[in-house]
């Protein structure tokens, strides 16, 4: 008995779904994860310049988003500027606000004193 366009097609689409629906969805850069927002969770390379003479660049470690899992890169390792790792938060602070960065006296005094500066050097001028 033959059978109908919809029958096949239904029929179709069941063995696609149970034969791939229990594999993670694949892009052109390799296995895709999104978050619950919907944004896709993605992994990265980390490159060093390991020949220094060349410019050549190699990957030294990998981060997978979705396993949230980091792996150096065995023979690479990262080779940073001052011979160590930075820190995790800068000397300053990521919005310049730590106050051992401030000037002595403060921000506002300088400006306050700019400011009485600018004003005496304007009514020099008008007398």
């Amino acid at each position: 008995m033959p059978l109908k366009a919809a029958q096949l097609l239904k029929l179709r689409s069941f063995f696609y779904y149970t034969d791939v629906s229990h594999l993670p969805p694949l892009g052109v850069t390799g296995e895709v994860a999104v978050d619950e927002q919907g944004d896709r969770i993605a992994d990265y390379s980390l490159l060093d310049m390991t020949d220094l003479e060349n410019g050549t660049f190699h990957i030294v470690a990998n981060y997978f988003g979705a396993r949230q899992r980091y792996e150096a890169v065995d023979g690479n390792p990262i080779h940073w500027p001052s011979g160590a790792p930075p820190p995790d938060v800068p000397r300053c602070g990521f919005r310049g606000d730590n106050p051992i960065c401030f000037p002595p006296g403060g921000v506002k005094e300088i400006f306050f004193h700019d400011v009485e500066k600018s004003l005496i050097r304007f009514f020099d001028f008008l007398l």
